[in-house]
């Protein structure tokens, strides 16, 4: 886990049982412990802050800053800010019109965004 970048929560409580040896226990407990799965749940449920977005979908999401900032994005805007977001974050969000989602999506991408830029 450490030679790659935390996702979330998941991945936080991941390195912490492999720190203190919890995981070895556990493993000579139960061969499948749904541990993995739960990881990825809590990654998705509690995306951490250091989430980088692909070198891929930085172009992307470069052409989008334009409407973004107007604050009106087309259909096909809209659904490729959510396809950059589900790619990055590892989630499964559909396009709403919902404008508090929106500005969540729009916030967490400018985070994302802003962290790759620093790396």
């Amino acid at each position: 886990m450490s030679e790659k970048k935390s996702k979330g929560l998941g991945d936080q409580i991941a390195n912490l049982t492999k720190a203190t040896g919890i995981d070895k226990l556990v493993y000579a407990v139960a061969k499948d412990c749904g541990c993995e799965e739960r990881q990825q749940k809590l990654n998705n449920l509690f995306p951490g802050r250091h989430v980088a977005m692909s070198e891929e979908d930085i172009p992307k999401y470069e052409e989008l800053i334009p409407s973004i900032d107007k604050g009106r994005l087309s259909r096909f805007e809209s659904r490729r800010m959510y396809d950059i977001y589900n790619r990055t974050f590892n989630a499964n969000a559909k396009p709403c019109n919902c404008t508090g989602q929106n500005r969540r999506i729009v916030s967490k991408l400018k985070q994302a965004y802003e962290y790759r830029c620093k790396i």
